[in-house]
């Protein structure tokens, strides 16, 4: 008799479990998604349950505004981001405003892992990233993007980027680029083209004046170049 009631409240038990994970897996989102944990904020795509201070829904558009990014309010504790090999199957059309204002955001791994293929808008992405010492763009697919304003703003400790590998063919802004990269030092734009540009206004500002700019073709560079010798006197060319 005892061994009966021992068995039925062992088969009880495990019904109870089984529905308790179909409930959890059925209330569950599946997407792209950023979770913080331990001051890192990592970028994951799969189920997940959302949370208002801890995991977030990554939107494929841009957000309305800078404080209407999911993690805004934890931004200052922010200080290493990654990104999962999962996220690679998310392709957001919009990176506008993601890292603004990180400013204890020290490192970011795994970039590759952002499929930036289809992405059109990246202005003030890292905005503000003042923590930031590098940074490894040469992943990123920029063959749609057409706005980059702000994109590198306050980006203070950073002392060389390397965009040779970017495609700027159809970028439109630039306005505040680089503006307050203040311990800029090397900035490769490869041969990129810059010829779409029309908003350049304040790319150059409070950025360091001992700045050597590479580049390869004046005739696809020719606007980003006299922008840039109005800001210094001494550009160095890489033919």
């Amino acid at each position: 008799m005892i061994m009966e009631r021992l068995r039925q409240l062992f088969r009880i038990s495990l019904l109870l479990s089984v529905l308790l994970t179909v409930t959890t897996e059925a209330w569950a989102d599946n997407g792209a998604y950023a979770e913080l944990s331990n001051n890192t904020l990592t970028f994951k795509y799969g189920p997940y349950t959302p949370s208002s201070t801890s995991c977030w829904a990554v939107s494929q558009s841009s957000w309305s505004s800078t404080d209407d990014v999911p993690w805004a309010a934890s931004r200052t504790v922010i200080y290493y981001v990654i990104f999962d090999s999962s996220f690679s199957q998310f392709k957001p059309q919009s990176c506008a405003n993601w890292f603004y204002g990180c400013n204890s955001l020290m490192s970011i791994s795994d970039i590759n892992n952002l499929d930036t293929s289809q992405t059109t808008d990246m202005s003030s992405m890292f905005y503000d990233c003042s923590s930031l010492v590098s940074l490894d763009l040469s992943s990123f697919n920029t063959s749609q993007v057409t706005n980059m304003g702000s994109m590198f703003y306050g980006c203070s400790s950073l002392e060389s980027l390397d965009l040779s590998s970017f495609d700027t063919s159809q970028v439109t802004y630039m306005y505040y680029m680089f503006s307050r990269c203040s311990s800029l030092r090397e900035l490769d734009f490869g041969s990129s083209a810059t010829t779409n540009v029309t908003y350049f206004s304040g790319i150059f500002n409070q950025v360091n004046e001992n700045l050597v700019f590479y580049y390869k073709d004046i005739t696809k560079q020719y606007r980003i170049v006299s922008t840039i010798h109005s800001y210094f006197n001494f550009i160095t060319t890489c033919e």
